[in-house]
């Protein structure tokens, strides 16, 4: 496995001199991120006599990490097995791919998941809870008056609210729940394993805590206020659109309540 010989390409691609590289393995100069996909490829090479367009990540001298492609073939030179290895930076073309998926399942505001990511997310979370024998609770949201706020100070300052508004919740929530924007101001989101309403409970009143504060947005202070409406799985029915109405109808009864807060389905009269 030691290095016979490099192009300028590598060199430059890399940042070593072909003289620091001589007889040694890419293990003793650390180029690969994660050494099981070396082994993999060698495994693969010896069996085969070829790899093609295997995927990896390489670090470079000074650290950087570059996404590249790697080909390989096994000859013999003068009684002796090498493995020639072409490799190809991908870097580019990999994080524009992540880019544009990013962009198809992301809301581009507040980076929060989309509908379409948020569906997913239910259906896996809806598998995990009848496993473990959990309850869901999917929370619709509205953020209240942010049209007199687009109307007063501008779609800028609404927009910068809307992002204060995501920030603030995502930092009270589990990395296993879902936050997803469906658009405007509206919110929904994926509360899993909850075993009562206890739980989620805490969760809404941990929000309520986050927003508590005025924001202060380009020298302006506005109160932030949200209206919340909860459906649980499976109490309330099995699909997420029959969730997502019942939970979005407890909303607006708390709005025509005229009280701050929240209200789950299964109390409306």
């Amino acid at each position: 496995g030691k290095i016979h010989e490099v192009n300028h390409s590598f060199e430059r691609l890399f940042g070593y001199t072909a003289k620091e590289l001589m007889g040694k393995t890419s293990l003793d100069i650390g180029l690969w991120e994660d050494i099981d996909q070396r082994q993999h490829m060698i495994d693969k090479t010896l069996k085969e006599q070829s790899v093609k367009d295997m995927e990896a990540v390489f670090i470079s001298k000074d650290g950087q990490k570059r996404v590249c492609q790697i080909s390989c073939n096994m000859t013999r030179i003068q009684g002796e097995d090498y493995i020639l290895n072409d490799i190809f930076d991908v870097t580019d073309s990999v994080n524009l791919r992540e880019d544009l998926k990013r962009l198809a399942t992301h809301d581009h505001l507040t980076g929060l998941a989309n509908r379409s990511l948020f569906y997913d997310r239910f259906d896996q979370a809806k598998a995990a809870a009848d496993r473990h024998h959990h309850h869901l609770s999917i929370i619709i949201m509205d953020m209240d008056k942010l049209k007199d706020i687009n109307d007063t100070y501008g779609h800028l300052v609404g927009d910068k609210a809307i992002v204060y508004l995501s920030e603030k919740i995502s930092s009270v929530l589990r990395k296993t729940d879902t936050f997803a924007r469906f658009g405007g101001d509206e919110f929904c989101i994926i509360l899993n394993e909850m075993k009562n309403t206890d739980g989620t409970q805490f969760v809404l009143r941990k929000i309520d805590e986050a927003l508590s504060e005025p924001m202060i947005l380009d020298g302006i202070q506005i109160k932030v206020q949200i209206s919340m409406g909860i459906a649980v799985y499976p109490n309330d029915g099995t699909a997420i659109n029959e969730h997502i109405k019942k939970a979005d109808k407890a909303m607006y009864q708390v709005k025509q309540d005229r009280g701050l807060g929240y209200r789950f389905f299964s109390e409306l009269k």
